[in-house]
C-alpha cells in the first residue's frame, strides 16, 4: 500500500495529523464523502424515492461488492443501518424457547452481551461462556464439552473484540458448529476491511459488520450475511413489514424471498 497516496485521499489528514480511532469510526476518503454529498443534493431536488430509482444499478453494487469482500453470493447479503441492527435481525430470526442455551465468549462485544442478557430476562434463555486458555485463545475443548452438556441453540463469537485486539479463532469454532449442526453467529465489526474474512472458511450462519470502521464508509451503514442453509429454512426476523412479506389471507402472510429491496424490514427481502 502507498500510505502517502492513501493519506492524500482523506481531507481530514491534510493537516498532517495521525488518526488512531479507526476501531471506533474511520475517516472517510474523498470519493465516499463526495458521493454522499452528491446523492443528498439529488434528493434535495427530486426526492428520495425518485433518486433511489435513478440510482438502482449503483445501489445494487453494494450487494455485489460486499459479497466479493467476504466470499459469498450477493443473495447472502442484507443491508443494515448498523452492525447492531444486523445482529438483532439475526438473533430475532431464531425462535428461542425458555431454557434454550447460547454459548458465547468472555470477550464478546458489549452490545451483544446486553442483547444476550435481554433474551435471558425476557425468555429465560441461558447464557454460557466458554473458557479461555492461558494465552487467551479460545478453549475449544471446553467448547465441545459445553456443547455436549448443554446442546446450545446458538454459538456466538466476536472475531476481534473491541477492547483488546485479540483475534479469536472463528474458523475453528465454525468447524465445531458444523460438526454438531449448531447455528453460528459471528460479529466481524473489527475484522472486515482490516483483514481477510471468508465466510466459507468460517462456516458461519450469520455474520455482521459495520461500514464505519475499517471499510471507511459512513455511519448508518452495515450488513448482515446469512448462509444458504438458513435461507432455505425460511428464517426471518421477528418484526416484518410490507417489504418483507405480503398478505396471503386475511390474517396470514407469506415471506418475500427474492424481492430486491434496500429497506431493512426483513433480511429475506435483501437477499437476491
Amino acid at each position: 500500500m502507498n500510505i502517502d497516496k492513501i493519506r492524500q485521499d482523506i481531507r481530514g489528514l491534510s493537516d498532517g495529523k495521525i488518526f488512531l480511532n479507526n476501531a471506533g469510526s474511520s475517516l472517510m476518503p474523498i470519493p465516499v464523502v463526495d458521493s454522499m454529498i452528491d446523492y443528498l443534493q439529488q434528493e434535495e431536488q427530486f426526492g428520495g424515492y425518485e433518486i433511489a430509482n435513478r440510482n438502482a444499478e449503483l445501489l445494487e453494487q453494494f450487494y455485489e461488492e460486499t459479497a466479493k469482500l467476504i466470499n459469498c453470493k450477493s443473495s447472502n447479503i442484507a443491508f443494515a443501518t448498523s452492525a447492531t441492527e444486523a445482529y438483532a435481525m439475526a438473533l430475532s430470526s431464531i425462535t428461542f424457547k425458555e431454557g434454550d442455551v447460547i454459548i458465547t465468549t468472555v470477550d464478546d462485544y458489549i452490545s451483544n452481551q446486553i442483547t444476550f442478557i435481554s433474551l435471558k430476562k425476557k425468555l429465560n434463555v441461558k447464557i454460557i461462556r466458554m473458557k479461555n486458555l492461558p494465552d487467551n485463545e479460545l478453549d475449544l475443548e471446553d467448547l465441545e464439552n459445553l456443547i455436549k452438556q448443554y446442546h446450545p441453540k446458538l454459538i456466538a463469537v466476536t472475531h476481534i473484540p473491541t477492547n483488546s485486539g485479540l483475534i479469536q479463532n472463528v474458523e475453528a469454532v465454525g468447524k465445531i458448529c458444523k460438526k454438531y449442526d449448531i447455528l453460528y453467529l459471528v460479529d466481524a465489526c473489527q475484522s472486515v476491511g482490516q483483514m481477510v474474512v471468508d465466510v466459507e472458511k468460517i462456516s458461519c450462519d450469520f455474520l455482521t459488520a459495520t461500514g464505519r470502521k475499517f471499510m471507511r464508509g459512513p455511519r448508518g451503514t452495515g450488513f448482515l450475511y446469512v448462509s444458504d442453509k438458513v435461507l432455505e429454512q425460511n428464517y426471518a426476523p421477528l418484526l416484518l413489514d410490507m417489504r418483507g412479506a405480503h398478505w396471503s389471507a386475511f390474517d396470514d402472510y407469506e415471506l418475500f424471498k427474492t424481492a430486491k429491496d434496500l429497506s431493512t424490514g426483513n433480511f429475506l427481502t435483501h437477499l437476491y
